[in-house]
């Protein structure tokens, strides 16, 4: 196994340490249809890697490791995950063995390969967290941009709707719960860590919505209020580097 990716500056007492899953897959050993298994490698490799210097460039203490299976890979691996079945496994997996770290670290991220973050993400999901019980979860609106230039959340437009009896504001945006629960990504804290494996097979490889890859997160997010930005999808976003292939545009 290559030693993990990581860009750990120097370390504070008080400074979060952030454990990344990066999941990663490029090839046809998959049922999945998407870009990662029938784009152009080229393209595919582009948007791969602006996602992972995404990463790589947010400021905090932070281990990355790829995680997918070495044949069907355009990046190095560090977690290999040659032993699972089916290729769209590999976030059930990945999220799996986060688990096998849960007391040495401070917060998980779990993310797809084509999802670009920012530092401003995390650090509204912390600062959610101070505010929260152990059962909420700030997520992100995955937005994508269309050939006009405006931007749309992908989840959203999916899966319509939110649950009209839940409401909050914070830090002057109002948030909702939308009835999709997807959003490319999880992060949580290591007391929500705790706080899923009492509740949540971490071991399971069902179906819960949509694919595979989207219920492995769906299985994770089980017993979590998932609060979104509703007022201004804006205010607390990621985009969604390869366009879904249902996009309006």
């Amino acid at each position: 196994m290559s030693m993990p990716s990581s860009n750990r500056p120097p370390s504070h007492a008080s400074e979060p340490k952030i454990l990344c899953h990066f999941n990663h897959y490029f090839g046809t050993n998959s049922n999945f249809i998407g870009k990662s298994t029938t784009g152009v490698r080229k393209d595919r490799g582009d948007v791969v890697r602006l996602a992972l210097d995404g990463i790589r460039a947010l400021r905090f203490d932070l281990d990355i490791r790829v995680c997918g299976l070495r044949d069907f890979s355009l990046l190095p691996i560090d977690i290999d995950l040659d032993e699972i079945s089916d290729a769209q496994h590999i976030v059930y997996a990945s999220i799996e063995r986060m688990f096998d770290a849960m007391d040495q670290y401070d917060y998980f991220l779990n993310i797809e390969d084509d999802v670009l973050i920012t530092s401003d993400v995390l650090k509204a999901c912390m600062m959610f967290n101070a505010l929260s019980q152990p059962n909420e979860v700030y997520l992100p609106n995955r937005m994508e941009c269309q050939s006009d230039g405006t931007s749309y959340c992908v989840d959203l437009f999916a899966m319509p709707g939110w649950k009209p009896e839940l409401q909050r504001d914070f830090h002057g945006t109002t948030l909702g719960v939308a009835c999709n629960s997807h959003s490319g990504l999880s992060f949580l804290s290591r007391e929500q860590m705790h706080y899923a494996t009492e509740r949540v097979n971490v071991s399971s490889r069902d179906v819960l919505i949509g694919g595979l890859m989207a219920s492995a997160y769906a299985n994770l997010h089980a017993p979590f209020l998932l609060w979104r930005a509703k007022s201004d999808l804006l205010a607390h976003h990621v985009f969604h580097l390869d366009k879904w292939l249902q996009s309006p545009l």
